[in-house]
């Protein structure tokens, strides 16, 4: 009897995506999308002509109009709001199996760059919400903030950095009686410009971006003097570490960070 060819590409499919778990706790990319509701979900912003693209809480196939040879790692930041939680697929046809690209995973990633046209699974949750956020509290300087759980958090003494890839959002603190450098070292040639405000416990700080032909590579947030809440001195930055000069951080990550900013919170 001959074969079904989409049996066998289903079976291929199921088999190859068996690893999925060390990658990502998402669905497999065999899952149908639901139909389209009034609840705004996330999308995902390509250069023309794919343009803004809805995606649906599963997995979602798309063609990609990236140019040849883009990060996968750009692909996922261009996901708005980032804590859907992001993953693609992508079918090897030559070697039977789906390389994938994770985040939370980068390690297990195999898909690390894509081509204009590639067909691809995106793999996202459903709309942000209070199960999307951990709360981290600084028992030592009193005070806590909300982040999505697509960023990785680590602390060193006076320092707790949250990053995501390639980049990085330092946040300095001190009590005002220490003599510590809180501030970071260095700044990256570009030239500063000022893109609004946010409210961080209780004062306004501005948003000085550092702009390098063209693109956003770090965002530093400001007060008219040392940001300084009760007896805590803060310095908070944003920084994109990539090699690649024509990086950019992208305007959804941003609007990420000034919610992470804007989220702190005094356990004094």
């Amino acid at each position: 009897m001959k074969a079904n060819p989409f049996l066998t590409l289903a079976v291929a499919i199921v088999v190859a995506l068996l690893p999925a778990v060390a990658v990502a706790q998402q669905v497999t990319p065999t899952s149908t999308p639901p139909p389209p509701t009034d609840q705004q979900g996330p999308i995902i912003e390509m250069p023309e002509p794919g343009g803004t693209v809805q995606l649906y809480p599963g997995c979602n196939n798309i063609a990609l109009t990236f140019p040849d040879g883009t990060p996968s790692e750009t692909v996922v930041q261009a996901v708005i709001p980032t804590v859907a939680s992001p993953v693609m697929w992508r079918y090897n046809a030559a070697q039977n199996r789906f390389e994938g690209y994770s985040p939370a995973a980068l390690q297990a990633s195999d898909l690390l760059t894509v081509n204009f046209l590639d067909a691809v699974w995106l793999c996202v949750s459903g709309p942000s919400g209070p199960s999307h956020l951990t709360t981290y509290t600084n028992a030592d300087y009193g005070f806590s903030f909300r982040y999505p759980s697509t960023w990785q958090l680590e602390q060193e003494p006076n320092l707790v950095k949250l990053s995501q890839g390639t980049l990085v959002l330092g946040i300095g603190c001190r009590f005002d009686t220490e003599d510590v450098s809180i501030g970071g070292t260095g700044t990256p040639a570009g030239d500063f410009e000022t893109r609004g405000n946010v409210t961080f416990l209780g004062q306004e700080l501005r948003r000085d971006v550092l702009v390098f032909e063209g693109n956003v590579k770090a965002v530093f947030y400001v007060g008219t003097g040392p940001i300084q809440a009760g007896n805590v001195v803060f310095a908070i930055r944003l920084d994109d570490f990539s090699d690649d000069p024509g990086s950019d951080i992208p305007e959804s990550l941003q609007t990420e960070v000034d919610q992470i900013v804007e989220s702190f919170e005094s356990t004094q």
